[in-house]
């Protein structure tokens, strides 16, 4: 499978290059890439040590690095630290998971150092991950996407203060992924009420990507009048290997994929965990849905494993609900 549309046909080159390079926004890679340089070599001495030093280690010394990359404006870098903190002291500790965590911080400091070099759509990618927010604003050099798109799975989450919702679209003309993340202060209502299965209409924004994926909603983006879903078996040509596209945005540890459940148990699989995405292990579940050749699975796969979200039959889309 193939992009839907090529990344220059949406983000123009002279609009990111100009936004990239504006004084103030030097001033801050600068200063973010500074930041990687610390936290890279901090990774370097916690691997010479081994990470059951993590254990050893006070919280404080987390922290105290996680503060530094807020000083350097890598705000989202300095979360998955504090996470990690969280999950070290948790009495059933995921080493694994935590080894995981720790190599996608270390691919992206070792990225910084290349962070001149690297093309313009990588280069932003790589920011907006560390910690350079998006604001709809600074995407108006963005041509829109207009589509009708269906809710494939939400995902609900707090911030310290803040609620999140993580909502994952597939656009039914376009045939292309899209994932929204929205957020409200603690209780209030969220800018827009997903729900699976539920079709809207309107245009999506695409952050700046070499495969674009993470996006805001546009201005008149509403539910559609017509909640028909089509027979999605024939979206079957968005499935894609993970590996292809790694290779054109090696940044991304986590891809949103749509298989035939049939592809869950077979050899290209088997080396991926299946779970839901609170980590229960669904292996049986997937077992048994792979015989039934009209199911295709939706959800996310990173190096180890493939959290399974939902299911899509024909015209119905529903979450997977835990064991």
């Amino acid at each position: 499978m193939k992009p839907c549309f090529p990344p220059t046909s949406i983000f123009s080159e002279k609009w990111l290059s100009e936004y990239l390079n504006s004084p103030n926004r030097k001033e801050r890679i600068e200063l973010m890439t500074a930041g990687s340089e610390e936290l890279y070599n901090w990774l370097l001495d916690l691997f010479g040590q081994g990470i059951t030093q993590l254990q050893n280690s006070s919280r404080f010394e987390i922290e105290s690095i996680a503060k530094r990359m807020v000083d350097c404006k890598n705000g989202s870098l300095a979360r998955r630290l504090r996470i990690i903190a969280t999950d070290v002291e948790k009495p059933d500790w995921d080493e694994v998971k935590t080894i995981e965590d720790l190599l996608e911080l270390y691919f992206l400091c070792r990225a910084f150092k290349k962070v001149d070099k690297l093309p313009l759509l990588l280069k932003a990618e790589l920011l907006q991950i560390a910690g350079m927010s998006w604001r709809k604003k600074d995407l108006e050099g963005v041509v829109k996407v207009s589509d009708q798109w269906i809710c494939l799975h939400v995902e609900e989450d707090w911030i310290e203060n803040l609620r999140t919702n993580t909502v994952y679209l597939v656009g039914i003309e376009k045939k292309v992924l899209a994932k929204v993340h929205l957020y409200a202060f603690r209780f209030e209502p969220f800018s827009h009420s997903f729900r699976t299965a539920q079709v809207w209409r309107g245009e999506l924004v695409f952050f700046p990507s070499t495969v674009p994926l993470n996006a805001f909603v546009g201005d008149d983006f509403q539910v559609a009048n017509s909640q028909n879903i089509p027979d999605l078996s024939l979206f079957r040509d968005i499935q894609y290997s993970v590996d292809h596209y790694r290779g054109l945005n090696p940044l991304r540890w986590e891809w949103p994929v749509l298989l035939p459940s049939t592809a869950l148990s077979n050899t290209l699989l088997n080396r991926l965990r299946i779970t839901d995405k609170n980590g229960n292990d669904l292996t049986e579940m997937t077992e048994f849905a792979a015989l039934d050749n009209s199911l295709i699975a939706f959800g996310t796969q990173d190096f180890s494993k493939f959290k399974l979200k939902s299911w899509i039959q024909r015209g119905r889309v529903w979450d997977v609900a835990s064991p």
